[in-house]
């Protein structure tokens, strides 16, 4: 594929997004649109089209856009993230029900569950927090930042209910 076909496929998707785009991204569609005729009639076209409310059964098998499947990925990704971390958290619990003994010292145990946390959940949440943020989804990062930071605070005190 050489550069202007990449460039002319770039176009034909974000033409549709024209008036939400930034002046960089505008300028190089308008200089593509310069040198091909089908993205200048597109540009024109979607420069003329009004948009209103649609009416209830037209259009209703239209395919999913790229756009939309990002978005779906995006959701996906996000639930995805927050069942490793439940998984994480159910296995660290099940360990800690596992080798819990009235023989040993009330303390000593809850050590062994703050050092689980420490060594599995800490990194993994870390880790899992880096990729939410280059998933540029703010309002996630942060929720799951305050999820994370009171698990790690307040996760042996909820265990001590069920001891």
């Amino acid at each position: 594929m050489t550069g202007f076909e990449e460039v002319h496929v770039l176009c034909q998707e974000l033409i549709p997004l024209y008036d939400d785009l930034d002046v960089p991204a505008k300028r190089v569609i308008e200089k593509h649109a310069e040198e091909c005729e089908v993205c200048r009639t597109n540009l024109t076209a979607s420069k003329k089209i009004e948009i209103g409310p649609r009416e209830a059964g037209e259009n209703d098998s239209l395919p999913v856009q790229p756009f939309k499947k990002l978005i779906l990925l995006k959701k996906f990704l996000t639930l995805f993230l927050f069942f490793i971390r439940t998984v994480v958290i159910g296995l660290i619990a099940f360990d800690f029900f596992r080798h819990f003994s009235p023989a040993v010292p009330y303390g000593l145990q809850f050590e062994g569950l703050r050092a689980s946390l420490v060594i599995f959940y800490v990194p993994l949440a870390f880790f899992l927090l880096l990729f939410t943020w280059f998933m540029k989804n703010g309002k996630i990062f942060w929720i799951t930042l305050i999820i994370d930071l009171l698990v790690i605070y307040f996760f042996d005190d909820a265990v001590r209910f069920f001891v």
